[in-house]
């Protein structure tokens, strides 16, 4: 008895642990968990980390040079030099690998915005879709419950001699399909759900924590907003850095400077005001050193130059043309948007009142023996059809408005 009463305790507290690991979310909740935990919002992060990190890089001056020479370069006695040198780009150069740097960090930053409202718009997507299958399986369970009582309505009748054998094998057929229907739509919710669990990066088990309802239009409602995008800034940006860039390797095409010092012995005799004086090794000669670098031709350089900018010119273009995509893309979600508002309005001012009222008489018709079972079944797939377009002209509505809150940049 003491081994049951352990097994049932070890058994409710492990069901009891179950669920306690499964999460209730709403789509907002969804959306901050995708935002925190996805893996690639953690790589763009580090991107504009790194590229924080390489602004340190603006100020790259040349290796730092050190030479000895040793040897009978002056006269037989052998000599030592030293020579230090440093080779420096101009201001001018430097100021520009520090613009293209700034520039390639506000673009990483603007790279991570596009990804957060990707992903968003991702996680919004797919949310409003597992809302739908779970409200049409509600749809189906109601309907495999009735179709169960009018088989077993129909089974009785048959018994009672008031139906035939074709009837009462129509109305089980049909309750088995509506089982069946019921048992797909239970499986596309796992689908859906495991689809949202790969974005959001979740390891336990969530349900929905909201119904399928009419999401709120947003207040802004302008293609001019289009403009605002994360993906146009992030592609104006990406013109800026390719003007630095341009700026930058024209820059190049400057020469650089060299400046250096030496310290060497001269041993030997050295006339000092009209007297020969002997130095020997300890005594150092000293001097400095200035020039300039340049390549002795230019051609390469000066087709990267033109390279440079012709890309520039490119990415504005580029620039230009993802401003006027997304403002049609806005466009088109708010004619998407219009045509969802009729068809909803269409079936929450009459048609959806309509199915619920063919189903009350339907069934009251049928438990009376007004209708047969044939008549009960059409009437029963016309008001499902007026729900499940409801659905779909739900979830239309709201795809549409989680576009306009995508363009608006809303995540």
């Amino acid at each position: 008895m003491n081994k049951i009463s352990l097994f049932i305790t070890t058994l409710i507290s492990s069901l009891s642990c179950s669920v306690s690991f499964a999460q209730s979310l709403t789509a907002d909740q969804a959306v901050e968990h995708a935002l925190k935990n996805n893996p690639g919002i953690q790589a763009a992060e580090l991107f504009v980390r790194e590229a924080q990190t390489l602004r340190g890089t603006a100020t790259e001056m040349g290796k730092f040079s050190v030479m000895w020479m040793s040897g009978e370069y002056n006269s037989v006695n052998k000599d030592n030099n030293i020579s230090l040198s440093q080779s420096l780009p101009l201001p001018t150069t430097m100021a520009a690998q520090a613009r293209l740097a700034k520039a390639q960090y506000t673009g990483a930053g603007k790279s991570l915005e596009v990804v957060k409202n990707e992903l968003a718009y991702e996680v919004r997507l797919a949310f409003n879709e597992l809302l739908y299958l779970h409200a049409f399986k509600d749809i189906l369970t109601r309907q495999d419950s009735i179709l169960n009582l009018g088989a077993e309505a129909m089974a009785a009748r048959h018994r009672a001699g008031e139906s035939t054998l074709l009837e009462k094998i129509t109305a089980e057929t049909q309750a088995m399909e509506a089982r069946n229907l019921l048992r797909q739509q239970e499986a596309d919710i796992r689908i859906q759900e495991s689809q949202i669990k790969k974005l959001l990066f979740l390891e336990g088990a969530f349900s929905p924590a909201e119904n399928f309802k009419k999401l709120a239009v947003p207040s802004q409602i302008d293609t001019s907003a289009a403009k605002n995008h994360p993906f146009v800034a992030l592609m104006n940006q990406q013109a800026v850095i390719g003007n630095q860039f341009s700026r930058l390797q024209k820059n190049l095409l400057m020469p650089d400077l060299t400046v250096g010092y030496f310290s060497q012995s001269l041993i030997g005799f050295q006339n000092i005001n009209g007297q020969d004086q002997f130095f020997g090794k300890d005594r150092k000669f000293t001097g400095v050193q200035l020039g300039l670098s340049m390549p002795l031709w230019a051609g390469p350089q000066l087709a990267r130059s033109r390279a440079a900018s012709l890309n520039a010119q490119a990415l504005e273009r580029k620039a230009a043309e993802t401003s006027n995509t997304l403002k049609n893309k806005y466009l088109s979600a708010i004619q998407e948007l219009e045509k969802a508002k009729g068809s909803v309005r269409y079936y929450e001012t009459g048609a959806n009142l309509q199915s619920s009222l063919i189903i009350q008489q339907a069934q009251r018709a049928f438990r009376q023996g007004e209708l047969d079972f044939n008549s009960f079944l059409l009437a029963l797939k016309s008001a499902l059809q007026i729900q499940t377009g409801y659905l779909l002209a739900l979830k239309s509505y709201n795809n549409a408005v989680i576009s306009i809150q995508y363009l608006n940049g809303q995540n």
